[in-house]
């Protein structure tokens, strides 16, 4: 197990962020920095967001991994 490192935007990833409301926000790993990782490498994304509204009163956040271009 290792610490936290802190990635470079541009460098080891791309984030895209949705066009509007109930958009999706994108991170893209850099295929030539996630092959220089240890097998089993985790990753933790924070990122900071505001809300302009809350419609019904709930937020839902859903995360889809893909692997390759596919859903794992």
């Amino acid at each position: 197990g290792g610490g936290e490192t802190a990635l470079t935007a541009g460098t080891e990833y791309t984030l895209t962020a949705p066009s509007g409301a109930g958009g999706e926000l994108v991170v893209d790993f850099k295929v030539s920095y996630v092959n220089g990782l240890p097998a089993g490498t985790t990753f933790v994304i924070d990122f900071a967001t505001t809300v302009n509204s809350i419609g019904d009163g709930t937020i839902e956040n859903t995360a889809v991994e893909w692997v390759n271009g596919a859903v794992s």
